[in-house]
């Protein structure tokens, strides 16, 4: 009887003393995904931030104030003033005015003259 009451006791002492192991393991590794976890949220703190100034920069380059300076920077092309701009006749109307005729007597502005008269 000595040798089961041996056998069980030393029995329950390894599933005790494997139980603690296992429960210091567990906090372990609950700490240490912890701080992996802070060191994730850090890591993705700081991207946003760089995207986020990214995004400003692209923001900013992309202002037509700006391409309209850098393009006077690169090339030799001025800012046409109003004298400088020739209107055209759109081929549309022109074919449309030549097609379309206006029988009640009402302005027809698909017509060249009254299309003219109205610029």
């Amino acid at each position: 009887m000595s040798s089961k009451n041996s056998i069980k006791s030393f029995v329950s002492l390894i599933l005790i003393l494997s139980s603690l192991f296992a429960i210091a393991f567990l906090q372990m590794e609950e700490r240490r995904q912890g701080y992996y976890l802070l060191q994730l949220n850090k890591e993705l703190k700081t991207k946003m931030e760089a995207r986020r100034v990214l995004e400003i920069q692209r923001l900013q380059a992309l202002r037509p104030q700006k391409i309209e300076k850098e393009i006077q920077a690169r090339t030799a092309l001025n800012q046409a003033h109003s004298d400088q701009i020739i209107h055209l006749p759109s081929p549309i109307l022109n074919h449309l005015s030549k097609t379309s005729s206006s029988p009640s007597g009402s302005k027809n502005f698909f017509n060249k003259e009254s299309w003219e008269s109205s610029l």
